[in-house]
């Protein structure tokens, strides 16, 4: 078999056959994903030959007036960035392209494909295991060389639908204590793309089964066995009742609402615990933020979670979840709340201008300062957050009512700092 290279992810870049040496090997992702037909909107090619990878890539950036950065001098490996993708460029380890796949991690990235001859180099039989839609590890020693590949190992075999073979699914296993000494960048890193992943879930659930994650995540829970694949229902509910809701926009954490409710979900209902394993994976300020609204909204929710919510229980869960909105009625679905519970607060949310969905105190900071003698400080802030509540639940409508309000919210107040 050959690979036209007009059907080859290589036609997203500038890149020629003639550009690469009749001693260089095509490896890695992108020859997998050819051989399985997978299409994508990105290119990411990697090359390998026995010497002169840092002035190759060099030199192709240059022709093609591309981007251009040696990743790693000492191993020899630099990178070429297109405007639809990138081509890494490697030194060949060991003393032959086989050697070199050898030291891989599964089999089905360990095929080599030379375009010059249209030659192909598959000592581990990576083409049948793909054929037999089967993720087989290429040693055990392999695996606890570098530990993240026991959580890859999970990510491949649901981006490509493979099955586990059970020799390596066993060897995984026995490593699972490994995963700890991985930098906690490229754990979070290969785990988002896990969450990323439409098939991820079975996937998180088999990981988690065998502790794979407990280093990093809270305890594995019970629910999550049910929770996790009604995520998907969830998706379906949702867009019953917002049928153009925006699934497939990013929120402000980068991740999509699905990934930010299956992360959720993960980190379990305690706000403290959920903190720390954040902060273990050292994600942003601005993806705890959401992660841990989100958890705060599903906490909002009334006992009862079958009958709609009243204005009150509106207001509180939009306001708990804020920017992670999406996620959070996912996953409120995914744990069991009835759609028409949540209703009028997803029809309330596509309002920007709903009082319950999106609240803004009636009077600013500033005219309570004047009106009332109030010194600057907290009591200001709490004042404006129960304007605002009695405003979105209908107990004050316009200004004249929020400052009869204010009073009497005043004086029912203990004292206030002068």
């Amino acid at each position: 078999m050959s690979l036209d290279l007009q059907d080859w992810p290589l036609k997203l870049t500038p890149l020629k056959l003639t550009d690469l040496p009749e001693t260089a090997y095509l490896v890695g992702g992108a020859v997998r994903d050819a051989l399985l037909g997978r299409q994508r909107n990105a290119v990411d090619l990697d090359v390998v030959l026995a010497t002169g990878a840092i002035e190759l890539a060099r030199s192709i950036a240059g022709r093609y007036d591309a981007g251009f950065v040696v990743l790693d001098r000492e191993r020899q490996i630099a990178r070429v960035v297109f405007a639809q993708g990138t081509l890494d460029v490697a030194a060949q380890v060991g003393d032959s392209i086989e050697a070199d796949l050898r030291r891989r991690d599964f089999t089905v990235n360990a095929i080599a494909y030379q375009p010059h001859r249209q030659e192909w180099v598959d000592p581990l039989e990576g083409r049948r295991d793909l054929a037999d839609r089967s993720l087989r590890m290429v040693s055990v020693e392999n695996l606890r060389e570098d530990p993240l590949r026991l959580l890859r190992a999970y990510r491949i075999s649901a981006q490509l639908n493979l099955q586990m073979e059970p020799t390596t699914a066993q060897a995984i296993a026995q490593q699972v204590p490994n995963l700890r000494l991985v930098a906690a960048e490229r754990v979070r890193a290969e785990l988002d793309y896990l969450l990323e992943t439409p098939r991820g879930d079975r996937a998180l659930m088999a990981a988690s089964e065998i502790q794979l994650l407990r280093d990093w995540l809270p305890p594995w829970q019970g629910n999550h066995r049910t929770t996790l694949p009604a995520l998907s229902r969830a998706i379906e509910q949702l867009q019953s009742l917002w049928p153009n809701a925006p699934l497939n926009c990013p929120l402000p954490n980068g991740r999509s609402p699905l990934a930010a409710a299956r992360l959720a979900c993960l980190l379990g209902s305690d706000l403290m615990i959920a903190q720390r394993a954040l902060e273990r994976l050292k994600t942003s300020r601005v993806d705890q933020r959401i992660l841990l609204a989100i958890l705060a909204a599903k906490a909002s929710l009334p006992a009862d979670r079958q009958s709609p919510l009243d204005r009150a229980a509106q207001y509180q869960f939009c306001k708990a979840a804020g920017e992670g909105f999406l996620a959070a009625v996912l996953l409120a679905l995914a744990e069991g709340t009835a759609p028409i519970a949540l209703a009028e607060a997803i029809a309330r949310w596509q309002d920007a201008t709903d009082p319950v969905a999106h609240p803004s105190p009636p009077l600013t900071g500033h005219e309570l300062i004047m009106e009332f003698g109030l010194p600057r400080g907290p009591i200001v802030g709490q004042l404006l957050a129960a304007l605002e509540r009695a405003q979105a639940i209908g107990q004050i409508q316009g200004s004249e009512s929020a400052r009869q309000f204010a009073q009497s919210w005043l004086q029912s107040a203990q004292s206030f700092p002068t």
